[in-house]
């Protein structure tokens, strides 16, 4: 039972987090504000808006939360994580909890799914990251298949997921990144 109150508490404190950030933002572009801090027993939720950039930091008795987004990559993004080449970051967010940081990338591919993954394996390869897993749905060879990779070294973890392009939307990758350590 004790587990189970820690997780409601965790996940109570990700919903405010979220829900923060997006009342919080609403906000500050409403009334021309950069930052908005609410004061509650439980903690304070601190938000910030810079162009179209944002963040939301909640602290509570347990610890800090933080979470950015944007459509650049997040500040304390290791240096040594390759990105994709041809193609734009859509948005990006890092979420730092009690000291640990991770973080989602969102790449839109200026080319093939197929193109797209077999250059970032390549980047991946070239800064010693070793396949761990990889899946393949419909065909990534056609450029409407999708993809599920994992890669690793002794610091990082990285996620990647591949969608491919519809008439509607192009191609995209999308990367997970965490502490090799953080389990």
């Amino acid at each position: 039972m004790i587990q189970s109150a820690a997780r409601y508490e965790e996940l109570t404190v990700r919903r405010a987090s979220a829900l923060g950030l997006v009342l919080i933002a609403a906000a500050l572009g409403a009334c021309g504000q950069a930052q908005a801090t609410i004061s509650t027993p439980a903690g304070t939720v601190t938000a910030k808006q810079s162009g179209q950039e944002a963040s939301v930091t909640v602290q509570t008795g347990k610890g800090t939360d933080t979470v950015q987004a944007g459509s650049k990559l997040p500040s304390g993004f290791p240096v040594s994580i390759p990105l994709p080449g041809a193609g734009h970051i859509s948005s990006a967010i890092a979420n730092s909890q009690n000291g640990k940081t991770s973080y989602l990338v969102v790449f839109t591919l200026n080319e093939s799914l197929s193109a797209g993954l077999s250059a970032y394996d390549t980047k991946l390869k070239e800064a010693s990251f070793n396949e761990s897993a990889n899946f393949e749905v419909s065909g990534t060879s056609q450029s409407t298949g999708s993809a599920i990779q994992s890669w690793t070294n002794s610091t990082w973890t990285i996620g990647v997921v591949g969608a491919g392009a519809t008439p509607a939307t192009p191609a995209s990758l999308t990367i997970t990144v965490k502490s090799a350590a953080a389990g």
